[in-house]
């Protein structure tokens, strides 16, 4: 600015053709002019830095320059990469943009390992102190070891080894920053660390996503409580070939309709290890040595409103918005669409259905599988029948999708009026109880105009898709030679005279 106004001084003196002195002067007075306000700049510029200004963040009071810089994750970054020995430390850490770019030429190579890693003997957890929350990261069961060069990342910890590990963690040995703040907790890991395993369900597909990846499984939990609403999954993926872009993957719950119920979307570990340096390698299962699959984790925030019953868990993989990944089963060789479904979840139900005293008790079994322990059946003066069924599983999670019908039946044996559906509408299907779970079953039939109705029998039972086979029935130690279960008269079950 004062190059300009000088120039534009000098030009106007030029067209009054002013003495040369005076173009000294000039030159003086702008010298003097740029020395004074050079100086002026240079100490602005020093008492900015020396005395930079504040403001509220994270409810403290920061500087800019410790804002915009994060000069906390400096300071830890530099202590890691100074430290001997092997350190377990958040993986969330690690990932961190600025911590990373602090610990790049100390550890520059990153591999994920497989469920057989074992952590060395004089390992050291670092438990960082996270500005963001006014605490350290407690909460997170996956880690990365650090050592010799080399960030492993490691399959998400065990709820037991998480529990050891953290026991006395705010006892542990304070780490401070130059300015004394707290920067992270360490201690020597005593306990064995063991790793979550994969999750067991129903569904065992191997899943492709594009030409580049596919989906070794996933962990986490196939029983949502309400007093957790925010569980984490992780997604296990491995790469058939280096990716070309930069991957993000998504996890949906989802109810039986494809409703979307909470989900979660990433940028596949975006500063620690992208999509773009993976390698392929072959199935973790079968490998004890080498690469594992690379741990990708979703939390699912759940509204307090979900009902109890059966959910899907929806994974996909997309470079851009709008540009997903075809899925496809490798089993069969099956598109699926542009997501796949990987499993199911349960909400269960918040009390356990009890037995009236006054409930017809009954001894059967279905497929060995599933039992009908009791009925009632009420009747009402309008003509309604009310029928309750009382069902328990005899195994956890039956391996199959059972549908119940119930059939009223006169005496030639001819159905008069018959129901037949998945328990509570398919909302809570079979393959969900737990074993021992009493799951209570409801159903309502208009009889005003069906004579005699008293006398009509009850027989029940269940059958499976697409087949329509029916399950296997023994009633009270005999085999039914038509896999129903035969409950007697409505005037016996209901004890009244219709």
């Amino acid at each position: 600015m004062i190059g300009l106004g000088a120039a534009s001084i000098l030009a106007v003196m030029r067209q009054f053709h002013i003495r040369q002195v005076s173009y000294v002067v000039v030159a003086g007075l702008v010298f003097l002019l740029t020395v004074n306000d050079g100086s002026w700049a240079s100490q602005t510029y020093i008492n900015y830095w020396a005395d930079p200004p504040t403001l509220k963040m994270y409810d403290k009071q920061l500087s800019t320059t410790d804002w915009f810089f994060r000069t906390d994750k400096r300071d830890l970054g530099l202590w890691l990469a100074s430290q001997p020995g092997p350190l377990l430390v958040p993986l969330d850490e690690v990932a961190e943009s600025t911590t990373r770019a602090w610990i790049m030429a100390a550890y520059p190579d990153v591999m994920p390992v497989p469920d057989t890693f074992q952590i060395p003997s004089n390992t050291r957890l670092v438990v960082p102190w996270l500005l963001e929350i006014n605490d350290i990261r407690r909460d997170t069961r996956n880690y990365a070891l650090l050592n010799s060069g080399v960030i492993y990342i490691l399959p998400p910890v065990s709820e037991q080894t998480h529990t050891a590990l953290l026991a006395n963690i705010d006892q542990a040995q304070a780490i401070r920053r130059p300015n004394g703040d707290l920067m992270a907790r360490v201690a020597p890991i005593t306990h064995k660390v063991t790793f979550e395993p994969e999750t067991k369900n129903i569904l065992q597909l191997a899943l492709g996503f594009g030409s580049d990846l596919w989906l070794d499984g996933w962990r986490g939990p196939d029983t949502l409580s309400l007093n957790n609403n925010a569980p984490i999954y992780t997604l296990d993926w491995a790469a058939n070939r280096q990716p070309g872009h930069y991957y993000s993957t998504f996890l949906q719950l989802q109810s039986q309709d494809a409703k979307r119920i909470a989900g979660d979307d990433v940028f596949v570990l975006r500063w620690l290890y992208p999509t773009t340096m993976w390698t392929r390698y072959g199935l973790v299962r079968e490998s004890t040595t080498g690469n594992g699959a690379v741990p990708d984790s979703h939390s699912l925030v759940l509204p307090s409103t979900i009902s109890p019953g059966a959910y899907k868990l929806v994974t996909g993989v997309y470079f851009s918005a709008g540009m997903r990944l075809p899925a496809i089963s490798l089993t069969s060789n099956t598109p699926l669409g542009d997501s796949a479904v990987i499993g199911w979840v349960k909400v269960p139900q918040p009390n356990i259905p009890a037995i009236p005293a006054r409930a017809i008790r009954i001894q059967t079994s279905l497929a060995d599988k599933i039992s009908l322990r009791a009925v009632t059946a009420d009747t009402q003066f309008d003509g309604h029948l009310h029928l309750s069924l009382y069902w328990q599983s005899m195994t956890n999670r039956p391996d199959l999708d059972a549908t119940i019908f119930v059939h009223l039946t006169d005496s030639q044996g001819k159905i008069v009026a018959q129901q037949d559906a998945r328990p509570w509408g398919g909302q809570y299907p079979t393959f969900i109880w737990d074993q021992g779970e009493t799951v209570q079953t409801d159903y309502t039939f208009d009889l005003k105009n069906v004579p005699n109705s008293g006398d009509l029998g009850v027989e029940v039972g269940m059958y499976t898709f697409p087949d329509l086979k029916r399950l296997a029935v023994t009633q009270d130690g005999i085999t039914s030679p038509d896999s129903a279960i035969h409950l007697g008269r409505l005037s016996a079950l209901s004890g009244n005279v219709f």
